[in-house]
């Protein structure tokens, strides 16, 4: 069984939570979140700023990776941005995991410390043609755009000299062109945010007659199995949701890993 991926979303119910569920923490990874400030690295989901979540001194926010690092590895993203400063800074406070985009950063890392991994965020959007072209051979690991999800044909076709990661429960469709915009939905409010959101999901996701359930992104629990020969994680998102729907989505996922109905390996091979 591959291990999970997990989101933080810093709200105060999450640590306990998780220790009041120890049978799952063996599945977990680690935990992934932001850098505790845009300036070292633009976060993806603005929200997290926004409304409040991520603590407002330094002090209180490293106190949320001690107290992680207790549970599992800490896993730090820095998709838009970061220098080897910020990389030592939260190096000297035990992560050891970084989720980037920058080639040179990571191989600049990955020379810097010979104890540290380095992943290729999904925000990359690496296309087929780009792992026989590119050289990706500083990051331990790939995260591969949630596309994939039904592209299992494509998966298995993947160079086997990386390491790849899968997004299982992202909740999108198949060749979504509004996916870029959605998957970091801003505003000054939260009210506005939520507006936003509202409004590109009803008037392109999940408007009438528009995708069909079918087109779904996200893989089933019992269809983890048929992944497993090509990748070495799963992913969960979101790391803007409550605490009790991202660990209840580990908990479905570890429960019912390659258990019940399997919806085949066509349902995964959409061209």
């Amino acid at each position: 069984m591959n291990k999970f991926e997990v989101p933080y979303n810093f709200a105060s119910d999450f640590i306990p939570m998780i220790k009041a569920n120890p049978i799952l923490i063996p599945h977990i990874k680690f935990f992934y979140l932001p850098c505790f400030s845009n300036e070292e690295s633009f976060c993806t989901r603005q929200a997290l700023y926004l409304f409040g979540s991520i603590p407002n001194t330094w002090d209180k926010y490293i106190q949320h990776i001690i107290e992680l690092q207790k549970i599992a590895p800490v896993a730090l993203l820095m998709q838009n941005g970061g220098t080897m400063e910020v990389v030592q800074k939260y190096y000297n406070n035990g992560v050891r995991i970084f989720i980037l985009t920058d080639d040179k950063l990571a191989a600049e890392i990955k020379n810097h410390y010979q104890d540290v991994s380095t992943i290729l965020s999904l925000t990359r959007i690496l296309k087929q043609d780009d792992f026989y072209n590119l050289d990706l051979s500083m990051y331990d690991e790939i995260v591969l755009w949630f596309n994939y999800c039904r592209q299992l044909q494509l998966v298995k076709e993947l160079p086997t000299k990386y390491n790849y990661s899968m997004l299982v429960n992202a909740v999108c469709y198949y060749k979504c062109a509004k996916c870029k915009e959605h998957w970091a939905i801003n505003g000054n409010t939260f009210e506005e945010a939520e507006a936003k959101t509202t409004e590109l999901l009803s008037s392109y996701c999940h408007r009438p007659g528009g995708f069909h359930p079918d087109e779904r992104i996200c893989i089933e629990p019992a269809d983890l199995t048929l992944f497993d020969p090509y990748v070495k994680t799963f992913k969960l998102v979101d790391r803007i949701d409550l605490s009790k729907d991202i660990i209840g989505a580990l908990r479905n996922y570890t429960e019912n890993y390659g258990v019940g109905e399997s919806k085949g390996v066509d349902w995964y091979c959409l061209s």
